[in-house]
C-alpha cells in the first residue's frame, strides 16, 4: 500500500503533466479539467486519451495509454466506465503514473456488485503503490501552487490563494462551500473532494493541510469517517498549531445517515458519540454551510482572545438588548466592566449615558470621541476582544460611514485585542470590498455573526483550558 507520506501527496497535488483517460468531446468534463488547470496557473501539458478522435478541446490526443511520452507524465485522470478502469490502471501502472484522480463512478456507492471493483481497485493500488483520489470524485484544486485536476464547472471569480483548505466527501456540496467562500472574499489554500476514498481519505488530506504551511483554517464536509485514530491525531496537531477544524458532519437524523452511505459508501456512526469527539478535540462542528462560511471567515481574519470576555459597544440600547441575547443564545461571555473603566466611560459620554456591557454609547455620543471610548473598552481588564458599530460605507468620500469607522481602525492596526466591526443598518457591495479588501472580518447578519463568534469564543477557550495559548 502507498504510504501517504507528507512528501508523497505533496507530489500528488503539484502534478506536472497531466493525462486524461476517457476524454471526449461529447461531454464538458475534459474541457473543465482543462480551464480549471488553466486558471489555477497550471503551465503543464494536458494530454487527452482518446482511441476515435484527432484532438478533444481542440488538444491534439493520444489514442492509446501506451502512446503516452515514457517519464513525462506523472498524473492520469479517468473518466471512463467503471467497467474499464481496471484495465486503464494496469496500463498506467505500466507507465510509471501512479497518482489518479478516478473521476468514474458506478462503485461502493452503487451495491454490492460495485463495492467488489472498488475493493478490486484498492487491493490493485495498494499492490502497486498508487495514490489515488476518488473514485466519484471531482478532483481538487491547489490555489496555494497554482496546480489542478477537478472536474466540475470552472468558478466564475478569480481564484486568489488564502488560508482556508477545504475537503469534502461529498462533490456537490464541497463545490457548493468552495462557491461561497470565494464569493466571502476568502482565499482557499487547497480545494480537494475525497469522494469514496479508496486510498487517500479526508483524514489523510487534513493531515497534509495542517502541515502544508499555507492552511490557518480547515473547513470540512464528512458523511463518515473511515479512519478515526488519524483523525484523532489531526486534531491534537491543529490545535496544538492553533488550525481551527470547521466540520459539517451530515447524519444526525436516521436518514441523513442512509443517504450519506448510499452517496459515497460512507459510515455516518453514531451521532452523539461524534459530539462528544468533536468537543474532546477542538473540533468545531456546524450545521449548515452558510455557518461554515461565517465561521471560516471569522477564524481566518480574527485573532483568538486571550480572554473570554466580549465588549459589545453600539448606539442604541434596543441593539444591546438583541446583542446581549445573542451572546446569551451562543455562549458568548459579556463581563461587567472595571469602576475604573466606567469612571473613564463617563467622562467621555453624555451625561444621560448609563455605562455597561454592552455599551450604549447613545445617538448623540458616536460621532464624538468614539475612538477614544472604545480604547478605553478595550483596555478593560476583563475584555478580551471588543465589538463595536460600523458603517458600511457606499463610497470613498463617505463621510458619514468615515467617521465611524475610523474610530476603530486604529485599534485593528495596533492588534493588542481583537476587534469585530457590527454593521448598522444595509451593507453595500463597496463596503464589503472596503472590509474584505483590509482582511477585516465583520458581523453583516447578527443572528450568523453571533453564532461564529461563539465558535471562535469557544475555540480560543478550548486551547487555554488545555494549555495551547
Amino acid at each position: 500500500m502507498a504510504q501517504l507520506t507528507h512528501q508523497r501527496l505533496k507530489a500528488f497535488f503539484n502534478p506536472q503533466c497531466i493525462t486524461v483517460v476517457g476524454a471526449s468531446n461529447n461531454n464538458q468534463w475534459f474541457a473543465n479539467v482543462v480551464l480549471n488547470a488553466r486558471k489555477s496557473g497550471f503551465k503543464g501539458d494536458i494530454l487527452p486519451i482518446n482511441p476515435k478522435a484527432a484532438e478533444v478541446f481542440g488538444i491534439p490526443a493520444l489514442k492509446t495509454i501506451e502512446d503516452l511520452p515514457e517519464g513525462q507524465v506523472d498524473f492520469a485522470v479517468i473518466m471512463l466506465n467503471s467497467g474499464l478502469v481496471m484495465d486503464a490502471l494496469a496500463k498506467l501502472n505500466a507507465k510509471g503514473i501512479r497518482n489518479i484522480l478516478m473521476i468514474s463512478s458506478g462503485f461502493a456507492e452503487t451495491g454490492p456488485a460495485g463495492q467488489k471493483l472498488q475493493d478490486d481497485m484498492q487491493a490493485y493500488c495498494a499492490a502497486h503503490d498508487i495514490v489515488m483520489m476518488g473514485p466519484n470524485c471531482l478532483g481538487f484544486i491547489n490555489f496555494s501552487d497554482g496546480a489542478s485536476a477537478f472536474g466540475n464547472t470552472p468558478f466564475n471569480s478569480e481564484l486568489h490563494p488564502g488560508p482556508i483548505g477545504l475537503v469534502g466527501q461529498s462533490g456537490a456540496v464541497s463545490d457548493a462551500i468552495a462557491t461561497r467562500l470565494i464569493q466571502r472574499g476568502l482565499g482557499l489554500s487547497l480545494f480537494v473532494t475525497s469522494g469514496n476514498e479508496v486510498c487517500m481519505t479526508a483524514e489523510d488530506i487534513m493531515e497534509y493541510m495542517v502541515a502544508d504551511g499555507h492552511t490557518r483554517v480547515i473547513t470540512a464536509f464528512m458523511e463518515g469517517f473511515r479512519k478515526v485514530p488519524k483523525l484523532r491525531q489531526v486534531a491534537k496537531e491543529a490545535a496544538a498549531k492553533g488550525i481551527p477544524i470547521i466540520m459539517i458532519k451530515v447524519g444526525r437524523s436516521s436518514k441523513a445517515a442512509s443517504v450519506a452511505s448510499s452517496h459515497t459508501g460512507a459510515m455516518a456512526g453514531n451521532d452523539m458519540i461524534a459530539d462528544g469527539f468533536f468537543a474532546q478535540h477542538g473540533i468545531i462542528r456546524v450545521d449548515s454551510i452558510s455557518e461554515l462560511i461565517e465561521t471560516a471567515a471569522i477564524l481566518a481574519r480574527v485573532p483568538l482572545p486571550a480572554t473570554d470576555g466580549v465588549g459589545l459597544c453600539t448606539l442604541s440600547g434596543g441593539l444591546c438588548g438583541i446583542y446581549a441575547d445573542l451572546s446569551a443564545k451562543y455562549g458568548i461571555s459579556l463581563p461587567s466592566l472595571e469602576e475604573t473603566t466606567i469612571a473613564k466611560l463617563k467622562e467621555l459620554l453624555p451625561p444621560f449615558a448609563m455605562p455597561g456591557n454592552p455599551l450604549d454609547v447613545t445617538g448623540s455620543g458616536y460621532l464624538t470621541d468614539l475612538d477614544k471610548t472604545l480604547a478605553v473598552l478595550a483596555a478593560d481588564p476583563n475584555i478580551g476582544l471588543v465589538a463595536s458599530l460600523a458603517i458600511g460605507p457606499t463610497a470613498a468620500d463617505d463621510e458619514y460611514a468615515n467617521i465611524v469607522n475610523y474610530s476603530f481602525m486604529p485599534l485593528i492596526e495596533k492588534g493588542e485585542k481583537p476587534f469585530v466591526p457590527l454593521i448598522y443598518r444595509e451593507m453595500s457591495d463597496y463596503g464589503r470590498h472596503y472590509f474584505d479588501s483590509r482582511n477585516i472580518y465583520y458581523i453583516e447578519h447578527a443572528e450568523m455573526g453571533f453564532k461564529a463568534l461563539g465558535h471562535l469564543m469557544q475555540y480560543a477557550r478550548f486551547r487555554r483550558q488545555n494549555g495551547l495559548a
